[in-house]
């Protein structure tokens, strides 16, 4: 979500990926505009986007559990795949308000993760890493609301 760029020709609701999708990650901005001017609000990072005939698959993105606030821990979930992994890796990312621009947080590696004063004005996510018979695939979870 660092470096986002317009897909030429999705203005829908809907998107359906194609190969140069796979790999990447995709956001969704939704622009309201009224007498008063223009409101953008951003759906959740989905992604890196898997192959098509990938044999490792999320299903449903991870989720954060808790309250994203400084003192308290939050807990990633493994999010849903298309066959059991025999394992996963976490890698927590801090983000801007909007839950993109994100830098991985150095040491935290585990599902919990101890939020700090360095995150406050910051959205979190992790990067959960799944493993299956030698195969790998990552996707990101839901982003937190901005931690306070």
């Amino acid at each position: 979500g660092a470096h986002c760029k317009s897909v030429h020709g999705a203005t829908k609701p809907t998107y359906t990926l194609v190969a140069k999708d796979v790999g990447q990650t995709l956001g969704f901005a939704v622009h309201a505009t009224d007498a008063t001017g223009t409101v953008t609000a951003y759906a959740s990072l989905v992604g890196p986007i898997a192959a098509a005939k990938a044999t490792l698959v999320a299903t449903a993105q991870p989720t954060i559990a808790g309250v994203a606030r400084q003192g308290t821990t939050l807990q990633a979930s493994d999010g849903t795949w298309n066959r059991k992994p025999d394992s996963f890796t976490y890698s927590w990312q801090r983000c801007n308000p909007n839950g993109r621009l994100c830098v991985p947080i150095a040491g935290a590696t585990a599902a919990t993760y101890a939020v700090t004063s360095a995150d406050a004005g910051h959205a979190l996510r992790a990067l959960v890493q799944a493993n299956a018979k030698g195969v790998s695939q990552a996707t990101l979870s839901l982003a937190t609301a901005v931690v306070s």
